[in-house]
């Protein structure tokens, strides 16, 4: 985070900031209480909010598809019994399986994205929607990876567990996944009385 946004954000709030120790190093964090600027019930923050869920669904898409190219390209070239480890099928399987739930994301995160920036009327929904698949995928992905890997996906010699961390940390940011399904039922389910109130 850049310094000078730091100490804007520091003269905003004063002392209600409180910086926060991610699980993984490469993200700044930190707590604040906007109690005193926006009120608790306001809808104000509820667009950025959608914005910014997206956003991270669509980073951890990209960490998605990066732990797959890495572990595919390890199935080619680690050799097992004199052959690619890549020819069994049980590693064939794991490495589809990744490719299914980072397409699957991908889809989810696009339509997301297309929804925020035409103001569906569904966009609240499919927004939480890609969160939660992405944060599901997110981690299937990363511990198939680990998986085809070995022991090796976790060593500092690989990025591999970079991912992972990155992973984990993404999954629970601006909700995890059964924040956003119950928020799913939540937004279905009014919709469905308010529809059942008109008629």
């Amino acid at each position: 985070m850049p310094i000078g946004f730091w100490l804007s954000l520091e003269t905003v709030f004063s002392s209600s900031i409180r910086k926060h120790r991610a699980s993984e190093s490469s993200r700044c964090t930190a707590w604040t209480s906007l109690a005193n600027f926006i009120p608790y019930n306001s809808t104000a923050l509820s667009r950025p909010r959608a914005i910014a869920t997206a956003a991270l669904a669509a980073e951890m898409v990209g960490g998605m598809h990066r732990t797959l190219d890495i572990t595919v390209e390890y199935a080619k070239t680690r050799k097992q019994f004199g052959k690619p480890i890549g020819i069994f099928q049980a590693v064939q399987h794991q490495c589809a399986d990744m490719y299914l739930e980072t397409e699957s994301a991908r889809s989810a995160v696009y339509y997301a994205a297309w929804a925020l920036e035409h103001h569906a009327p569904d966009a609240a929904a499919a927004v939480s929607i890609a969160k939660l698949y992405a944060s599901d995928a997110s981690r299937t992905v990363s511990n198939r990876g680990i998986q085809v890997h070995g022991g090796m996906g976790f060593t500092w010699e690989n990025d591999l567990h970079l991912y992972y961390r990155r992973a984990k940390a993404s999954e629970t940011m601006f909700g995890d996944a059964t924040f956003h399904r119950e928020r799913l039922a939540r937004l279905t389910i009014d919709v469905e009385a308010l529809s059942a109130q008109r008629a």
